[in-house]
């Protein structure tokens, strides 16, 4: 697929409820949490991490130590290093507010904390050396991955008490979108929540690169 550079435009480009997905090449955490999710994605696109849209500057993001806190997007806007996608998802029954019926719904998860339990678990399952051992005996990945998730869902139900990025996007496609995950939201990695169609209208295929 081809990833085009533009510089972003509010509204044109992205707006209030809109899904922001990043990636940046030299940041060792976004550079691992693609390796270990490498196995779902099937374009050239990487993604790392994922926000909500609540303004032209405003998003809503969950974040290691801080949990679910609000930023601007202008911080990855104007990093030359991080590579920024938008997605718009789909309501079940669109309205000229779809949007800001998203952003309040991400509002209700301020303070929450952040989940590195659910962390962890995708460790554990998207780890390629773990899939390659299991595959010389005749495991599939898709088979540990479940068997893994049913091991330890009990355990991520106790400590859910807060999200990973994705897990909180995902929570709120759900309540909001026709997002049915098959597992919990918070094992659901930024790449697999990029790659599902089912709650976007069709994307654009543009990266937006460049500062304002």
């Amino acid at each position: 697929m081809k990833i085009n550079s533009i510089a972003p435009q509010f509204k044109e480009d992205y707006d209030i409820g809109y899904i922001g997905f990043t990636y940046n090449k030299s940041d060792i955490t976004s550079i691992g949490i693609a390796y270990f999710t490498d196995w779902i994605r099937m374009s050239d696109i990487k993604v790392s991490h994922c926000f909500i849209v609540t303004g032209e500057d405003e998003l809503i993001e969950a974040a290691a130590k801080e949990g679910v806190r609000e930023d601007t997007i202008s911080k990855y806007f104007n990093d030359p290093n991080v590579q920024v996608f938008f997605r718009k998802p789909k309501m079940r029954k669109a309205t000229s507010d779809s949007g800001d019926f998203v952003a309040l719904a991400v509002k209700g998860y301020l303070g929450f904390k952040y989940n590195y339990f659910a962390i962890l678990i995708q460790s554990l399952y998207g780890n390629k050396t773990i899939s390659a051992m299991l595959e010389l005996i005749g495991v599939s990945h898709d088979s540990t991955r479940m068997a893994l998730i049913s091991l330890f869902e009990p355990l991520l139900e106790y400590f859910n008490h807060g999200f990973i990025c994705s897990g909180l996007v995902a929570r709120v496609l759900e309540i909001t979108f026709c997002l049915n995950p098959k597992i919990p939201v918070n094992l659901i990695s930024p790449q697999e929540l990029f790659e599902i169609p089912e709650p976007y209208y069709p994307w654009k295929g543009s990266a937006v690169l460049e500062s304002r």
